[in-house]
């Protein structure tokens, strides 16, 4: 397979990473705030530095872009890692929280992985080869009528730079879908796309930490990933739209009708219980 050695160290990083996490999960840690609803905490620190170290212990000559440090190195062959994407619900004792990497290689990304340690959880994926959860081959959601989905909406607080879209968005989706759900973690959120457990995911405001391992996962399940734009999803973009071909066609222009106008008067995109063969 290629990229294995990338591809192995990184499930061993992330499993390790993870049971760091679990060790201190639900136990007295320091939480601080680094910013307006943006929480670290020390065990968000520790598993970056385990990571960041089997990663330079390895490969001391890539680039690395971790969320607590921040970038460090050039070049064609580059990590993004977030070492624990949900800190919010880890530090109220809430099992929905995971660990991130991703690598890309000549700007293309090349292999991922998203571990829950909570749950036990492993997706994984390496580009061409298929997108898989706890070794078993996964695949998006058939669903393509919004009237027949249930959509995750990153809505991570009503920051002023974006609360005003998001509620256009929100207020859309809402007359739109079956239901606007929000995990707490963008990557397992991803992930349940992938899995087919959700039918799409849309961000409005995304990190180049927690998205770049999901959104391989679910590339490599069938899923659409792009930004709002319509363009193909890469790194460091900052929205993000991903569901089924069928049903992202449907969802991308009702959501730039929301950040054009923010209304809506009735459903926009009929089908209920139309499904792709």
């Amino acid at each position: 397979m290629a990229y294995e050695p990338e591809t192995r160290l990184m499930l061993e990083a992330a499993r390790e990473a993870g049971a760091l996490l679990l060790r201190s999960f639900r136990q007295q840690i320091q939480v601080r705030e680094k910013g307006w609803l943006d929480l670290v905490t020390e065990a968000d620190l520790a598993s970056e530095s385990l990571i960041r170290k089997r990663i330079r212990d390895v490969f001391p000559e890539d680039a690395i872009t971790a969320e607590e440090s921040g970038s460090e190195g050039s070049g064609s062959r580059h990590w993004y890692v977030d070492p624990l994407d949900g800190t919010v619900n880890y530090a109220h004792g809430i099992p929905i929280f995971a660990v991130c990497i991703a690598f890309v290689d000549e700007n293309r990304l090349r292999a991922g992985v998203v571990f829950n340690p909570a749950a036990g959880d492993c997706y994984t994926a390496a580009g061409g080869s298929g997108a898989f959860l706890n070794g078993l081959p996964i695949h998006g959601s058939h669903a393509t009528a919004p009237a027949d989905s249930h959509v995750y909406l990153n809505a991570h607080g009503l920051r002023e730079s974006h609360a005003d879209r998001l509620l256009a968005v929100y207020g859309r989706l809402g007359r739109n879908v079956q239901g606007v759900l929000n995990l707490g973690s963008m990557s397992l959120a991803l992930c349940g796309v992938a899995a087919g457990r959700l039918d799409a995911a849309i961000g409005l405001d995304v990190d180049a930490y927690s998205t770049p391992a999901s959104a391989l996962i679910m590339a490599e399940a069938g899923v659409r990933v792009t930004d709002l734009n319509g363009e193909p999803y890469s790194p460091g973009a900052a929205t993000i739209l991903a569901a089924n071909p069928v049903l992202h066609d449907c969802l991308l222009p009702l959501l730039n009708r929301a950040l054009s106008d923010g209304k809506s008067e009735k459903p926009e995109c009929d089908g209920v219980g139309d499904r792709l063969s």
